[in-house]
């Protein structure tokens, strides 16, 4: 017998994961430039190197 083929395949495992929830990237309703950054719009701008 061919050693590993009686053991079941690992990848069934991977359908147990899950992921946790995220918010939004994209505003819901129309964009207001009065209304203060999002989180997310923060979070971008800071990677992107942009000032806040």
């Amino acid at each position: 017998m061919t050693p590993g083929l009686d053991r079941p395949h690992p990848a069934p495992q991977l359908k147990a994961m899950r992921f946790m929830a995220q918010p939004p990237l994209l505003p819901r309703g129309e964009f207001d430039p009065a209304l203060p950054p999002s989180p997310v719009q923060q979070a971008i701008r800071r990677a992107c190197g942009l000032t806040i």
